[in-house]
């Protein structure tokens, strides 16, 4: 019997904004490869969620809890595939982790005094995992020509305590009497976070993997009154935890 595959992305697009997404054109093209779908022996699924209004953590959990799929990817609407192995680099990474991710770190302290971003609560730079490249606009921090950068974050495949939300990945089987992942006490912002902390404390296991992508989102989190809003949500629920390998 074929496994199966959902992919979901969550979006404020309508459907012909989405349709008419270079996300929605670069994942068709991987998923339409026939060859690769018939030697994996995998059916997948690609599911817009169009005019999200519905929090992250609380979609994500309620796929989870409803999912009749062998894995389960969530991925950011801005968020460009560029692997042709998309489907066997993430079948190859389920069989050593439960959640895969593209980017995160072995270490986390959360009772750092330091921004709740993951690749700044790492214990030392050393610490940080996985490749993500990035689409950077002319005018971006005064770069003269638009750009993709590819960020290197530290050494991939290996494991980690915390993956960067813009891809998550979930083997379903592994997820069977743990409970909820997400934390629904957050909507967009630290909901990765969250979920690390709450799938290191069942035991799950993490890990990135070498999968190349583009993304459009910079991260810019200093500015953004909501995103400070929940970091200090997230610092007293979580403050004093600590994660490694």
């Amino acid at each position: 019997m074929a496994r199966k595959l959902k992919i979901i992305i969550p979006t404020k697009q309508n459907k012909d904004q989405y349709n008419s997404s270079s996300t929605n054109e670069c994942l068709t093209s991987v998923i339409k490869d026939s060859t690769v779908q018939k030697d994996l022996n995998i059916n997948i699924t690609i599911q817009p969620i169009l005019e999200n209004k519905t929090g992250l953590s609380e979609l994500y959990q309620d796929i989870l809890n409803n999912s009749d799929d062998d894995y389960v990817l969530f991925m950011h609407d801005d968020l460009e595939i560029h692997d042709h192995f998309l489907i066997k680099k993430l079948l190859k990474a389920h069989e050593s982790f439960d959640i895969v991710g593209l980017a995160g770190a072995t270490t986390q302290d959360y009772s750092k005094n330091a921004p709740m971003v993951w690749h700044l609560c790492r214990e030392r730079p050393e610490h940080s995992r996985g490749i993500v490249g990035h689409y950077i606009p002319q005018g971006f921090n005064g770069v003269s020509e638009t750009h993709i950068n590819s960020a290197y974050f530290g050494p991939t495949p290996g494991p980690v305590v915390v993956i960067d939300g813009l891809f998550m990945s979930f083997k379903m089987s592994s997820l069977k009497g743990k409970g909820e992942i997400f934390d629904r006490n957050f909507t967009f912002h630290h909901y990765d976070l969250a979920a690390a902390c709450r799938a290191y404390t069942k035991g799950l296991s993490m890990g990135v993997w070498p999968i190349f992508v583009i993304h459009h989102g910079l991260g810019e989190f200093a500015n953004d009154s909501t995103w400070q809003r929940h970091a200090n949500e997230f610092k007293q629920l979580y403050g004093h935890k600590k994660l490694s390998l």
